[in-house]
């Protein structure tokens, strides 16, 4: 390879690399504003995976909590892997170790009814996030999260409530 070839090899690895880091985004990348949406989610997000889990503790491995507890799992890894992207360091889950701050149902019913309340928020705070100017991917995991608390938990909390 003579000297021009190599520059030229060098160049086009440079730009490539800088592509890759553009494209995966940075912390400088994200307003202010993009991040606290962020940790609001994972957080409400966190919340729900505990609250199903001390449901399901207590009551065994009843539906529709049993259902939902697996895609409150996957929420959450989908929310960590957006701070993945923007190289930022997600909030730590608060209720990793410590439930007591947890509704503590005396019945599934009212732990359903609990549901359909956690649902309705949960489906506000996206509501009102995507509201506001989002990256794409971003925008697309807030609304697949929202819709599917929308579209599935909440009908099937509202079913175990009746």
């Amino acid at each position: 390879m003579n000297t021009t070839h190599f520059r030229m090899f060098g160049l086009i690895l440079l730009g490539g690399l800088w592509f890759t880091v553009s494209a995966c985004g940075s912390p400088g990348t994200l307003t202010q504003e993009v991040q606290e949406a962020m940790k609001e989610a994972l957080l409400d997000e966190y919340k729900a995976e505990a609250t199903y889990n001390k449901i399901i503790a207590k009551f065994g491995p009843t539906d529709p909590f049993s259902n939902i507890m697996g895609a409150e799992t996957k929420h959450s890894t989908s929310l960590e892997k957006m701070y993945d992207t923007y190289q930022l360091t997600p909030p730590d889950n608060p209720y990793k170790d410590d439930d007591s701050s947890l509704p503590d149902f005396a019945s599934v019913k009212e732990a359903c009814e609990g549901g359909v309340q956690a649902e309705i928020a949960n489906i506000a705070i996206y509501d009102r996030w995507l509201k506001m100017e989002l990256p794409d991917n971003i925008k697309t995991v807030f609304t697949s999260l929202r819709d599917a608390s929308r579209d599935k938990h909440l009908p099937a909390f509202q079913k175990c409530a009746k």
